[in-house]
């Protein structure tokens, strides 16, 4: 079973007998996606403001996030810029 991103028990995959393995994302990678769409820069303080998170897990998705390419490396102010 793979391990859950949000620590809520919530699983990276949902096992459907009809249709098989189906690959979902967790919560949080979603909602910061969705946020990060419409903003120019994002940081782990405005994803705790605006969407609840705690500090550390905005920490991990955007460090997430930047392995994949949609947000570039931490300045110096602790924002990142949206690269895609």
């Amino acid at each position: 079973m793979a391990t859950c991103l949000s620590g809520f028990g919530r699983p990276l995959n949902s096992v459907s007998p009809r249709f098989g393995v189906v690959q979902r994302e967790p919560w949080p990678v979603a909602s910061v996606r969705a946020f990060v769409r419409d903003h120019r820069r994002v940081s782990a303080g405005a994803l705790r403001r605006r969407l609840r998170l705690r500090l550390e897990l905005g920490e991990r998705v955007l460090a997430q996030l930047e392995q994949e390419g949609v947000v570039g490396p931490r300045a110096n102010g602790g924002s990142r810029e949206v690269l895609s």
